[in-house]
């Protein structure tokens, strides 16, 4: 019951391998960065598991419906190689963690896709490893959206695929320069059954929360502004009320007789 994460992203990237049987190509050698650190972590939350069909309900499903909330935590970092601790909280109070170590250059292991290499964007490749070979997959765009309080680079990869009688679509957001998982959202309608689930980030230490809606650095502009524009105004005031200020001629003092 609590075997949920690995199985899960298994299901996942077989339905990919499906989705993409007349699209994906072998990946070029491309040089790929790690964003993300030691001692860092994200929490999801806002976790959804819907499921119509007759028999029994998918183990996936119900074990998602009963996560609170789930947080990856970088362990260690060498070269591109990445290790990172998933947890799992339950309504229940019980608890699951496992270890996920992957090579962000070419998708081997089990991390991904809770991790990609940093600094990517629209037309550039992700690596997904299937049947022990590297394959890309081409980000759709780069947008900006609100993760954890915070405006982000957002890099998104939306997957169709339509057939009679089968429909599977996929959606990820990934931070841009971190990497990370940030949102993900799967349906799928076969067999007179339909699943659909999604999770979001909504906690980490990997940045932080905007001041007034703002990115930290703008921020620190827009008061370094404010700040300058309110002493030039203040500095002209005084100069005009000096300016206004009449000349007063002082009397002569007048010695007691």
């Amino acid at each position: 019951m609590r075997e949920i994460r690995a199985p899960f992203w298994k299901g996942v990237l077989v339905a990919i391998f499906v989705t993409l049987l007349t699209s994906v190509s072998p990946i070029s050698a491309v040089e790929y960065t790690v964003g993300v650190k030691e001692g860092e972590w994200i929490k999801y939350g806002e976790i959804s598991a819907i499921w119509t069909g007759s028999g029994t309900e998918p183990a996936e499903v119900a074990d998602l419906n009963q996560t609170e909330w789930m947080t990856l935590e970088i362990q260690d970092v060498s070269g591109t190689e990445v290790t990172a601790e998933a947890f799992s909280y339950y309504e229940d109070g019980s608890n699951k963690t496992e270890t996920l170590i992957g090579d962000l250059a070419t998708a081997e292991g089990n991390l991904s896709p809770n991790v990609i290499p940093a600094d990517l964007k629209k037309g550039d490749a992700i690596p997904i490893l299937i049947a022990e070979v590297t394959f890309n997959i081409i980000i759709n765009s780069t947008v900006t959206r609100v993760y954890a309080s915070a405006s982000r680079k957002v890099n998104v990869l939306n997957l169709v695929y339509a057939y009679p009688s089968v429909t599977m679509r996929f959606t990820f957001y990934w931070d841009q320069a971190t990497g990370v998982l940030l949102e993900f959202f799967w349906y799928s309608s076969m067999l007179a059954q339909t699943k659909q689930w999604s999770f979001k980030a909504i906690e980490t230490n990997m940045w932080s929360p905007d001041v007034l809606g703002l990115p930290s650095g703008d921020v620190v502009y827009v008061f370094g502004t404010m700040f300058l524009v309110v002493a030039i105004v203040l500095g002209v005031f005084f100069v005009w009320r000096r300016k206004q200020a009449p000349n007063v001629v002082p009397r002569p003092v007048r010695k007691r007789q």
